[in-house]
């Protein structure tokens, strides 16, 4: 049957994971009629030059997460609301652990991560590199949101061993402002 084998995955950038994902598969497979489409039957693909250099990739922009004041007003809306509408929210901390292996950028992985939560979870960066994801009304998740995120991480840092901290709290019952909840989780965080 049809198939689609990716061999000898190439570093072209620090960002890009040392092994082939299931993404980068949906990606080949997605480019392939590309590749064949404008092939006559029999034309064979050109074999790589092996003088050619790898092209350079262009560098992504990586979009600034909120910032610690505006990660505060969030929670703060959020906490409102939920006084508002008899709801809770959450709150998940995570801490990388200082390992010399990781060549990203934390925007790079607070941005990653964003990406693959739900739209109404709220991500962001502390200024010391702390993740913080604010999540509404679906706090018995938290610790697979925690689990998920830690694995988020080491996917998009390409550190399969990545030691991530995590610590959450919800409201209420975590503190009553958002400087005592962000404090409550920032100081079990080790």
């Amino acid at each position: 049957f049809p198939g689609l084998v990716l061999l000898d995955k190439k570093r072209l950038h620090p960002l890009d994971g040392s092994g082939f994902t299931e993404f980068d598969a949906l990606f080949a497979r997605r480019l392939l009629p590309l590749l064949v489409r404008d092939r006559g039957p029999g034309i064979p693909f050109p074999e790589p030059s092996v003088a050619e250099p790898a092209p350079e990739p262009a560098s992504m922009p990586v979009p600034q997460p909120p910032t610690h004041a505006a990660l505060a007003d969030i929670l703060h809306r959020e906490m409102d609301r939920c006084d508002r509408y008899h709801t809770m929210v959450g709150l998940a901390a995570f801490r990388l652990a200082d390992d010399k292996r990781l060549d990203v950028p934390v925007d790079f992985l607070v941005s990653a991560v964003a990406g693959k939560l739900r739209s109404s979870d709220h991500t962001g960066c502390l200024e010391d590199g702390t993740i913080l994801v604010i999540v509404p009304e679906d706090i018995q998740s938290l610790p697979r949101l925690q689990k998920r995120v830690t694995s988020l991480l080491r996917d998009a840092s390409g550190v399969e061993d990545l030691r991530v901290f995590s610590s959450s709290r919800v409201y209420p019952g975590g503190g009553d402002t958002p400087t005592q909840l962000m404090d409550a989780v920032l100081g079990s965080l080790p």
